[in-house]
């Protein structure tokens, strides 16, 4: 409004003396006088209102380098968050798969030692509802409310997954439909169940689950590991 109050002031002083003289050519001095004075005070609020444009243009100004400070301060802090995210982000997948390794390796170590006729614990209680030999642990399903798969190559088949029942067979569903199951002497982990299995263990007994041993079939080097979880 400032603006076009200016602007329009300033046409009117652009053009008002010399078209009052032009029309008052045959007027007195008297005339003269208050032409003189309307066009002095046009001049003068003219001027009130350019002073007040600047001051506003000014204010304007400082408003938007607080805020362009103030936006950038926002920006490096999320910068910030994100380095931090991703930094953790990598931690946490090179420490499971360093476990995943650390587990793949005793577990290998065991089964050559077994093969050498060799013992380095109690024989194990198979009536119990866990069975551990060397560092391998096989769990009755029943006992299982869920499981923990973690350390796999392939990132989203990592996570909890829930002991369910589907078409009269117990198998383990993850929070994005991936799926623990048994089939054809052996224990797999896919996308679904109509999807290509990403993880196989080879095992007999339907009733028990291994918890290590497992091989890529078509999915990303390491191979996951397994441990009860609450669910």
């Amino acid at each position: 409004r400032s603006c076009a109050r200016a602007v329009r002031i300033s046409a009117c002083l652009a053009c008002s003396r010399p078209l009052a003289r032009a029309v008052g050519m045959g007027h007195s001095g008297a005339e003269d006088d208050i032409l003189d004075a309307l066009f002095s005070r046009l001049s003068d609020e003219f001027e009130k209102v350019q002073q007040e444009i600047e001051i506003r243009q000014a204010d304007i100004k400082k408003k938007l380098k607080k805020v362009k400070t103030a936006r950038e301060g926002l920006v490096s802090e999320q910068l910030i968050i994100e380095d931090d995210s991703a930094a953790l982000d990598e931690e946490e997948a090179a420490l499971e798969r360093a476990e995943a390794e650390l587990a793949a390796l005793k577990f290998e170590v065991a089964g050559s030692a077994q093969s050498r006729g060799c013992c380095c614990c109690a024989k194990p209680d198979t009536n119990g509802e866990v069975d551990v030999t060397g560092e391998l642990t096989i769990a009755r399903v029943d006992a299982l409310q869920a499981v923990r798969v973690y350390g796999a190559g392939t990132d989203h088949i990592n996570g909890v997954y829930v002991r369910a029942m589907e078409d009269g067979e117990t198998i383990f569903r993850g929070r994005h439909a991936q799926v623990l199951f048994f089939e054809a002497g052996g224990w797999h982990i896919a996308q679904s169940l109509d999807a290509p299995k990403l993880y196989s263990r080879e095992h007999q007994d339907e009733q028990t689950l291994p918890f290590a041993g497992y091989k890529v079939d078509a999915g990303s080097a390491p191979p996951p590991l397994l441990e009860p979880s609450d669910g």
